[in-house]
């Protein structure tokens, strides 16, 4: 007889927005050369989301912080197969209608399979938290590089306009 199987679930939602170069090439005005760069006008959260729960990162996180050596008895190649393990286990589905990601975790064991979920989660929400924080910066930077260029062009255009008056005027 098979054991029963528990499977822990959570939805997230998610909101699309530019990325952070997408954004600042924008800002910059020369958002027509996105194409030349190969980066795209959108990037999305949901595909993002996906990408780091099956990522190296967050699973070899949980697999050290459940200690999925001893639990699943992995003998050798910890890192490949633990990951295996969680991405067997671990679901992504994505409704775009109402934005919402649902993300669940199948486990003989369901308050393993909670807390394993809820982990995953909080590590995305912490890489997302990151991200934000990082595109802050970026337009921050952005912004101030702006402001002493365009700093820089009014000193230049005065100066010049005071030599050209001084030529204008010459000597008495």
């Amino acid at each position: 007889m098979l054991p029963n199987v528990y499977k822990s679930e959570v939805k997230v939602r998610l909101q699309e927005e530019e990325s952070a170069a997408s954004s600042i090439l924008s800002q910059s005005g020369v958002s027509n050369l996105l194409g030349l760069t190969g980066l795209p006008k959108k990037t999305s959260s949901v595909a993002i989301a996906q990408d780091l729960l099956q990522g190296k990162t967050i699973l070899d996180q949980v697999a050290k912080e459940f200690n999925f050596k001893e639990r699943f008895n992995i003998t050798e190649n910890f890192e490949y197969n633990s990951r295996n393990i969680i991405r067997n286990s671990l679901e992504t589905e994505y409704d775009s209608e109402s934005g919402i990601l649902t993300i669940s975790y199948e486990s003989t064991d369901p308050e393993f399979a909670t807390k394993v979920l809820n982990r995953l989660v909080s590590l995305l929400e912490q890489r997302f938290q990151n991200f934000t924080a990082e595109k802050i910066t970026n337009k921050k930077k952005f912004l101030e590089d702006r402001i002493k260029q365009e700093y820089t062009v009014a000193n230049l255009r005065a100066s010049s306009k005071t030599v050209r008056d001084d030529k204008n005027t010459g000597p008495g």
